[in-house]
């Protein structure tokens, strides 16, 4: 498994073309199976946004064969009120995805992208509702326990986004743990972290892994991301599954490895 996570492009008054160009040099220099980005393609979900985003895209498809995606709360009308009540995800189809839910095969492995965006509540903080979680459950009911399983969505499930709710933060560890989920990748939080979904548990003993990223290519990073860029880079060594987070450095005129951090993989075939 390779796979290149970038999340939080904000194409639109916010994006920086040059980071976009090294995210898109990086691409082409690490080869990844698979490009996962989670979510906020755009600023305010404008169609010139949109046609940026999709221009891009095309540009990423020169470098890897396999892209999943999933819409932020930024790729919806906020102010076009009868747009987002009528028809909230008709650009975002039209321009990145025909398909809000993708489910992406790799040779060893299988994403399910989730779409945590809800027009008409949790704008911000996004949720899942009982059909998503059958849906992912039913993705993965015959996959071999030799694939990875990763599930991609905009909003982090263990913060106080999706997770609003002690009910709500339990039922998404409930369903990681019964279809022994490896990743989910997430963004939203414009800051990169890999952790343990149930920070009580040792990174070595197994278990659901997180990983947010950060704003990849816009001025919007917050907290101890301010004004920086990330991408995460995630790629399984034997047993063990490492996450290196690479931050934009003006100083080397690139993307450095900031920091690594390695997993114990769950005992999938227990």
């Amino acid at each position: 498994m390779r796979l290149l996570h970038i999340s939080d492009l904000h194409f639109g008054p916010f994006f920086r073309p040059e980071i976009g160009d090294h995210i898109l040099e990086n691409l082409r220099r690490l080869k990844p199976d698979v490009l996962a980005i989670t979510g906020d393609f755009t600023q305010r979900a404008r169609r010139e946004q949109f046609q940026s985003a999709s221009e891009f895209l095309e540009r990423a498809r020169l470098h890897v064969t396999q892209i999943v995606a999933c819409p932020g709360n930024h790729d919806i009308p906020l102010y076009r009120a009868w747009e987002r009540i009528l028809r909230p995800f008709d650009l975002y189809r039209r321009y990145i995805d025909q398909r809000l839910e993708p489910i992406i095969d790799g040779d060893d492995m299988r994403i399910v992208a989730l779409n945590s965006v809800k027009p008409f509540s949790h704008l911000v903080d996004g949720h899942l509702g009982e059909k998503q979680y059958e849906k992912a459950a039913s993705a993965f009911t015959y996959l071999p326990l030799s694939h990875f399983r990763l599930i991609c969505l905009h909003h982090p499930p263990s913060r106080d986004q999706l997770a609003g709710s002690l009910e709500r933060k339990l039922r998404f560890q409930k369903f990681c743990e019964e279809n022994r989920i490896d990743l989910v990748l997430t963004g939203h939080d414009h800051e990169s972290e890999a952790r343990l979904l149930m920070s009580e548990t040792s990174d070595l003993a197994g278990g659901t892994i997180h990983v947010s990223c950060g704003t990849s290519t816009s001025r919007r990073g917050r907290r101890s991301e301010m004004g920086k860029n990330s991408f995460q880079w995630i790629e399984s060594r034997g047993s063990m599954i490492e996450v290196t987070t690479f931050l934009y450095e003006t100083s080397a005129l690139g993307f450095i490895a900031d920091r690594r951090k390695q997993f114990s993989r769950r005992d999938s075939f227990g």
